[in-house]
């Protein structure tokens, strides 16, 4: 097992002395990577960076791309089941963000999305359309009354050699958000108990809302004071993608993923 470096200010302040700053140069780093479709090794990780780190540095990934032109979206949670905490070494879901330019919505069942990342993986979501500001204190009824549940599947990549492996570079990597695609509108307001399938090719995997924290707007609701903490207060308008409901898929240019939530919503999308 490998030593744990742990760096003083001063180490930090001749870390950027010596290689300018470490959260805006991997932002661009990982920027490329996306733009390209291609991963970058770890070992690019700031010496000691640690999980609040990792958000500067998505922060910095954020103010680059609205800096040359996307437009604010909303906001997306992962690690939401307990298995994937567990595996990412971290007690609570973490969060990234969505630009408009990277949601879509097909025009007819089945278009093509253009979607161009390597080891691209597909997840069936509940997408909430905010319809109020949430603040902290946000309660999953609250949620349900003031906002509206879409299917939707996000496509995600790691752009990390390897994939992420901890919590910490995969929020630096805005928690491998790739796109989003949104589906119909679900007419259903509770969506505990929820159940949900995801297929691509000859494999299907299958879910529902006790991996998304028992509930989707139960989701939401974490959200809202954790993003505020951060100083991204949950806005009218904004899009929340709440976690993956299935095991992810390999989604390979030229197929086809199909998301169903059982009885209430379907969507199918071609990756082009």
């Amino acid at each position: 097992m490998g030593s744990v470096v742990i760096l003083t200010n001063q180490d930090h302040r001749l870390w950027r002395m010596k290689n300018g700053d470490p959260c805006r140069d991997l932002a661009e780093r990982l920027l490329g990577a996306r733009r390209a479709g291609t991963t970058i090794p770890r070992e690019g990780l700031p010496p000691g960076l640690d999980l609040a780190g990792a958000y500067r540095c998505q922060r910095a990934m954020r103010e680059i791309a609205l800096a040359a032109g996307a437009r604010h979206a909303g906001w997306k949670i992962g690690v939401t089941s307990a298995a994937a905490r567990r595996a990412m070494g971290v007690a609570h879901p973490v969060t990234g963000f969505l630009t408009a330019d990277l949601i879509s919505e097909p025009t007819a069942e089945g278009d093509a999305v253009p979607v161009f990342a390597s080891g691209l993986l597909a997840e069936a979501e509940v997408a909430y359309e905010l319809g109020a500001d949430l603040p902290p204190g946000t309660t999953p009824d609250l949620v349900r009354a003031s906002a509206r549940p879409r299917l939707a599947v996000e496509f995600v990549a790691s752009r990390w050699e390897g994939g992420a492996g901890t919590a910490t570079p995969l929020v630096a990597d805005n928690v491998s958000h790739v796109a989003v695609v949104l589906g119909p509108v679900v007419r259903a307001t509770d969506l505990t108990g929820l159940r949900a399938t995801l297929s691509c090719a000859d494999r299907t995997s299958a879910g529902g809302s006790d991996q998304v924290l028992g509930d989707p707007a139960a989701a939401v609701a974490w959200a809202a004071a954790h993003l505020a903490a951060l100083g991204h207060p949950l806005r009218r308008g904004d899009l929340i993608m709440t976690g993956t409901l299935c095991p992810p898929l390999p989604a390979p240019p030229g197929g086809t993923v199909t998301a169903t939530l059982d009885g209430l919503a379907h969507l199918k999308v071609t990756t082009g």
